[in-house]
């Protein structure tokens, strides 16, 4: 038993993993990591810190800690689903759990600050935290996860609605390459 919740909560911290945000891809280095403090006096990486805090991302291990678990669980659920649930609760615990003692030895918000530090200035920092902190920018903190929940279903709906010619279109080339599918 305890070697099918190890195997899953492995397989989904995979998954998980491969989901996380991949911002030191996706942008390319800013200029220059300048350190010095703003006009307030306040050094940069605290700054980043204020502004994950405020939107929230100084939560990451919670976030990821709650999303492991849940996929944990939905892994079990269709590699056993005649598994009753208080061993899917012990399962989600357990999985949450770990995610949390390994945040004690590395912690990733230390990562994101490193993530902003490379990407945007001390001034930039302040102009985003100047941003969250006005109404839209915490109307914005406020909605965004909505948007990218309605954006993703609306992006895997398309994905089903072409999938099918996408895969005709694949199976079609490798066949005509000489590939036997």
């Amino acid at each position: 038993m305890r070697s099918v919740v190890a195997r899953a909560a492995a397989m989904a911290s995979l998954l998980i993993l491969m989901m996380l945000p991949t911002l030191a891809l996706a942008a390319p280095p800013a200029a220059a990591a300048d350190t010095a403090p703003a006009a307030s006096g306040e050094s940069k990486h605290s700054c980043i810190r204020r502004l994950l805090a405020l939107t929230g991302d100084d939560n990451l291990v919670q976030h990821y800690a709650q999303a492991i678990a849940e996929r944990t669980v939905a892994v079990l659920r269709h590699v056993r689903p005649d598994l009753p649930r208080p061993l899917l609760a012990l399962a989600e615990r357990e999985a949450h759990e770990s995610v949390t003692e390994a945040s004690e030895q590395h912690d990733p918000v230390e990562d994101m600050v490193e993530i902003y530090d490379r990407h945007f200035t001390h001034e930039e920092i302040d102009a985003l935290l100047a941003f969250y902190d006005s109404p839209l920018g915490r109307k914005s903190i406020a909605v965004l996860p909505q948007i990218s929940a309605e954006s993703a279903a609306v992006g895997e709906a398309w994905g089903h609605e072409i999938g099918p010619q996408v895969q005709s279109r694949v199976r079609e080339r490798l066949t005509a390459a000489g590939v036997d599918l």
